[in-house]
């Protein structure tokens, strides 16, 4: 009886061992992952050449931006983000844009502020240009009252609009100063850095442009000693 039992045993180890596992995929899974941890241990934690090194390099320049940043004062950090590319001819397209303006001082303010953000050195012919217009629409026969010339004249935009005549006032033309004349009568503003400028032209121009003698008499009295 003992030797059957035995019999039977062998017979079964046997069967099993000519079959196979009965699990042959996890088998060979187990035996892959134990391959990776005991042979190729020291080839699998060797990282890549380099890689340890521009990661820790792009952790530091990410950390130094963010900390530098944070000491700039906010208008610094602004960044300019144009939705569009701006225009080639930037004198021709504000040129355009100053037409469709018309008597709207906020829409001709804006179009300066617009211009000189994307230009460093603006047109002169157009900034006279939107210097008259703002005085056309502070004409004689508007409605605005002398409070709203006030108001222009204390807006940095137009302090600015008239600090880029006086830097460029060798560039003004005999015909742009009758213009420019109306346009400081109309908004009450007296520049005595332009005034100068502008009485020379007109003395030296008188036999050409004899509308402007009135003008000329009206703003002898403010020329500076």
């Amino acid at each position: 009886m003992a030797e059957g039992c035995a019999r039977r045993l062998q017979g079964s180890s046997q069967h099993v061992a000519a079959k196979g596992p009965p699990y042959p995929a996890a088998c060979a899974h187990a035996r892959s992952s134990h391959f990776l941890l005991h042979v190729g241990e020291d080839q699998q934690r060797e990282p890549l050449p380099g890689a340890a090194s521009l990661s820790a390099v792009a952790a530091a320049q990410q950390y130094t931006r963010l900390y530098d940043a944070e000491f700039l004062p906010r208008r610094l950090r602004r960044i300019k983000i144009f939705s569009s590319r701006p225009p080639e001819e930037l004198s021709t397209y504000f040129h355009e844009k100053l037409n469709k303006a018309n008597s709207n001082p906020r829409s001709i303010i804006k179009l300066y502020r617009k211009y000189i953000r994307l230009e460093d050195e603006p047109d002169y012919g157009w900034l006279v240009r939107c210097f008259c217009q703002l005085g056309n629409v502070f004409g004689f026969n508007s409605f605005w009252a002398p409070r709203d010339k006030q108001r222009i004249h204390s807006l940095p935009s137009f302090k600015f609009l008239v600090y880029d005549l006086i830097e460029r006032k060798a560039q003004i033309e005999p015909e742009m100063v009758p213009r420019l004349l109306y346009a400081l009568t109309a908004l009450e503003y007296r520049s005595y850095h332009l005034l100068p400028t502008l009485l020379e032209h007109i003395e030296a121009n008188l036999h050409v442009q004899p509308e402007a003698c009135s003008t000329d008499r009206t703003f002898q009295r403010f020329q500076p000693p």
